[in-house]
């Protein structure tokens, strides 16, 4: 079995949350986040093309090899 790494992390909370802007929480930029959370995820539009990316580029950040589970 895989290890769950930051990029996974963040592509799962941009489907199941992202509108909320849980993502862009976790990844620490707290404005977008908020301002994700009050606009609803750009109306789920901003939501759809950030799940879209981070779905297209798991893996492939500097924090991809940061493991998550112990």
């Amino acid at each position: 079995m895989g290890k769950l790494t930051f990029d996974h992390v963040v592509m799962i909370l941009s489907w199941t949350l992202g509108y909320l802007g849980a993502d862009r929480f976790y990844k620490g930029q707290t404005g977008l986040g908020v301002l994700k959370l009050i606009t609803l995820g750009g109306t789920f539009v901003w939501r759809l093309i950030d799940a879209a990316y981070y779905t297209s580029h798991a893996g492939t950040s500097a924090r991809a090899t940061r493991n998550i589970t112990p």
